[in-house]
This record gives structure tokens, sequence and C-alpha cells, in this order.
């Protein structure tokens, strides 16, 4: 009789269980509208002595990356602003040796899609 008893008091404590974890229509339409969606790109720079400036190049995916044409800034904090004035948003930053005692600064920004 006990096991009777028990058997029926798991499958009934499994069937609320599994009851309780399906969400409800409404609740799975609102996570799906609170996910925002970035766009991302990468900056990269490396400081040019012949001109006491920073060349900075942008890469947003594209087949080319933007090292062919890089800009001229005074840092890479002047390119970190302007970006942030337009919007965008940084994740990350992360430093690339290159050559003996050169340095390549890189830093990872987002931007909401609206």
């Amino acid at each position: 009789m006990k096991k009777i008893y028990f058997i029926f008091a798991f499958s009934l404590f499994c069937y609320t269980g599994l009851k309780a974890q399906t969400p409800s229509d409404k609740d799975t339409t609102k996570v799906c509208q609170q996910v925002k969606k970035y766009t991302y790109c990468e900056i990269g720079g490396r400081w040019d002595t012949r001109h006491l400036s920073v060349e900075v190049w942008a890469d947003y995916g594209q087949k080319e990356a933007g090292k062919e044409n890089p800009v001229k800034f005074n840092s890479m904090i002047h390119a970190l602003n302007i970006m942030a004035s337009n919007g965008w948003e940084l994740v990350t930053a992360y430093i690339v040796p290159v050559g003996q005692s050169d340095k390549a600064y890189y830093y990872i920004l987002k931007k909401e899609v609206k």
C-alpha cells in the first residue's frame, strides 16, 4: 500500500514539475521583445613615428578591412571618443605586439540596431 501511495505522490510531483516549466505565449513574447540586436566593429591602430600620430583603421566585417586607408588621429583615445560620439559602445580592448618594440591597439565596439 505504501508503494502505491509513493508511486502516486511521485507521479503527481513529476507532473506538476513538468507543467510548471512550460512558459506561456505571453512570457516568450516578452523575452523575445527584450533581446537587443547589435552590430559590431573593430578599430585598430598603430603609432606612426613619421607623422607623430596614430593610424587607425576600422573593420565592420567587410571583405577588405580598412587597413589600406587608415585615418590619422592624435591618439587611440581620440579615435575611441569619435566612435563613442557616433553611438558606439566599448566592449573590450586588447594589444597585439608587432615586431620587436611596436604594438597594435584594438578595440571591439558595438552599436544597438533599432
